[in-house]
């Protein structure tokens, strides 16, 4: 064999290596990638705060069914938590209504419950642990005698048997709905987004806040139309969220799956979902192993009538599967 083939062969060999090693490399990071969903399980029958704890563990989606390490006192309002990966702890608020807050739970994997309290009640929502600084952030609606003042994203510390909230920037828009407050973290970057609706006007939006500045960037806003369950998809670096449009005459609001690019600051409708969300009782999460938006809401109004459901939902907005649960998932916290 020439010299020429015989370079040849070897950078073919070296090639085919190289090209075989990352295959296996991509093969492992998609066996490797593993989610867990943590949540509580609130019965039918407790709309307000129960006197006995909840059963609090980790949810399989794909048979409807939590697997209880321990209880938690909390309601049906609790939409979002949050899990901590520096010390391996869940964390979540215990809500009065309209989100008012003084308890904050953290449960560890093995179900030690801690409780923290702070002074005097506040309109907290929203809470998401921020891995780039492993801090614990979310929204405030801040209240001066009947006038509602501006929103604030605050750093949430703990000590003892205490918890503070620590203003850190104020949003462009105010988020002046009692319905649960959603948002998510680019785990990359540590850029974090929230979702805001105000009345009167009627105006949503999501903005994004950047640790260490003082200000918001709005990514999308609008008006008539309601933005829940925001959840950032490390995938493909979009967003993801629940879309509650009002009608322009009497009849029921139509429920849309959409997807917003931070880059671009456009929102585009994946698919209409075919059920209601219920936008105070509900709580989600996106699980970006299995490219899976797990929804837990009552698909339809009033609590006369109600069917408590746990839907599964791929990116390109396909009910993949929906059971219908006794009672409700509460709570929604992916730990990767």
């Amino acid at each position: 064999m020439k010299k020429y083939q015989l370079a040849a062969f070897a950078a073919f060999v070296t090639a085919s290596a190289f090209v075989t090693s990352c295959k296996k490399q991509e093969e492992n990071a998609r066996t490797t990638c593993s989610a867990t969903l943590y949540g509580y399980y609130h019965p039918d029958s407790a709309y307000i705060p129960p006197t006995s704890p909840l059963a609090w563990g980790v949810i399989d989606a794909s048979t409807a069914t939590l697997a209880s390490a321990s209880g938690i006192t909390n309601s049906g309002y609790s939409n979002q938590g949050a899990y901590n990966t520096a010390d391996n702890c869940y964390y979540v608020f215990k809500y009065k209504s309209s989100s008012q807050t003084d308890t904050l739970f953290k449960v560890s994997a093995g179900g030690v419950v801690t409780t923290y309290s702070c002074a005097t009640s506040q309109s907290l929502d929203g809470l998401v642990f921020n891995p780039t600084n492993n801090k614990l952030y979310c929204l405030r609606r801040t209240i001066s005698g009947t006038t509602m003042g501006p929103t604030e994203i605050v750093e949430i510390t703990t000590s003892g048997t205490s918890f503070t909230a620590t203003t850190v920037a104020t949003t462009t828009n105010q988020n002046r709905s009692a319905s649960p407050a959603t948002s998510t973290v680019d785990p990359a970057t540590g850029y974090m987004f929230f979702a805001l609706k105000t009345h009167s006007p009627e105006i949503y939006a999501v903005e994004q806040y950047i640790p260490g500045s003082s200000t918001t960037s709005v990514i999308v806003s609008g008006t008539d139309k309601r933005i829940m369950g925001l959840r950032y998809n490390r995938t493909d670096n979009m967003l993801y969220a629940i879309t509650e449009t009002y009608p322009a005459s009497t009849g029921p609001a139509a429920y849309s799956f959409v997807r917003i690019s931070p880059t671009s600051s456009t929102m585009t409708t994946v698919a209409t979902l075919p059920f209601q969300v219920n936008n105070e009782f509900y709580t989600c999460s996106l699980d970006p192993c299995t490219d899976r938006y797990v929804l837990s809401t009552i698909s339809a109004w009033g609590l006369a009538s109600f069917t408590n459901t746990l839907t599964q939902i791929n990116m390109a907005g396909a009910v993949v599967v929906q059971d219908t649960t006794t009672g409700l998932f509460q709570g929604m916290a992916i730990k990767e």
